[in-house]
């Protein structure tokens, strides 16, 4: 997870390993800042989400085990609180939206609240018959994308919507264990979601921007995502959004109304 130019990193420590770090890098020095030991309950950390300056740690559930264990965190680096959730197994992280974070969860996709650290739905994706080798949550068309695979002779791609409906599939390889959503070039996002570019001004933009639509609709959810596709900024009901907390650089917006799905690009300076 990266913010304000540094980069946590989960330190699991190697096989048998009874204890977990955390680093802290910088990224425009690339030096280590500092690596701490958080003892025997961070065992097997694997990676982290952030809500409201609240930093959420997940532990990778051990093959022969059936806890997950989370743990949040305040700006200082401090622990907040730890928990622990029975008779679940967390694999890999898969995407956030918004305060909801979804992770392969007993080979499903499961959600997890980041304002109450609570698993709210187990299987959102309902378990697959072979292992999950890779997902992601294309946050623009709020879409799971996974990949499952026997690991030795064959593998394939799902694709499905934000309540575990299928909605296609896609070529795999046979152990598939990464998969990148690529927001560069959005002419590829499913038109039947999109009338047209949305018009974003000023462009480029240091305060705030401001974007159209027709009169009779209505902008029920905005999203401002970075070219990773992390959402970094959300409204409701609005026509512009204040963008000068965020760093300079190429971001993107995706404007929800009843109908239709819109989406733009601007640079913030």
């Amino acid at each position: 997870m990266i913010k304000d130019g540094i980069a946590l990193v989960a330190v699991p420590g190697g096989w048998g390993s009874t204890t977990g770090k955390i680093a802290a890098i910088d990224l425009s020095e690339n030096i280590v800042i500092n690596e701490d030991d958080y003892g025997e309950f961070y065992s097997g950390i694997g990676f982290f989400a952030s809500w409201n300056e609240v930093t959420t740690a997940f532990m990778r559930t051990p093959w022969d085990g059936n806890t997950t264990k989370l743990a949040t965190f305040n700006a200082a680096g401090e622990v907040i609180e730890e928990f622990t959730i029975e008779n679940t197994s967390l694999a890999n992280s898969t995407g956030q939206l918004q305060n909801m974070f979804y992770a392969v969860v007993n080979n499903g996709i499961g959600v997890f609240d980041l304002e109450t650290s609570e698993l709210t739905n187990a299987a959102v994706v309902m378990p697959q018959e072979m292992s999950i080798g890779a997902s992601v949550l294309d946050t623009v068309n709020q879409l799971f994308y996974l990949t499952t695979t026997d690991f030795s002779s064959t593998g394939s791609g799902f694709i499905y919507n934000m309540s575990g409906e299928s909605a296609g599939t896609f070529e795999a390889g046979i152990s598939a264990q990464a998969i990148a959503i690529d927001y560069r070039d959005n002419t590829a996002i499913f038109e039947r979601n999109i009338a047209e570019n949305l018009d974003v001004y000023p462009n480029p933009a240091t305060q705030s921007i401001h974007f159209n639509i027709p009169l009779n609709q209505k902008a029920t959810d905005v999203y401002v995502l970075d070219i990773s596709g992390r959402i970094v900024a959300y409204g409701q009901n609005v026509q512009q959004m204040d963008v000068n907390e965020l760093n300079p650089g190429l971001y993107f917006i995706t404007v929800k109304t009843e109908t239709r799905l819109r989406t733009g690009k601007f640079i913030k300076q």
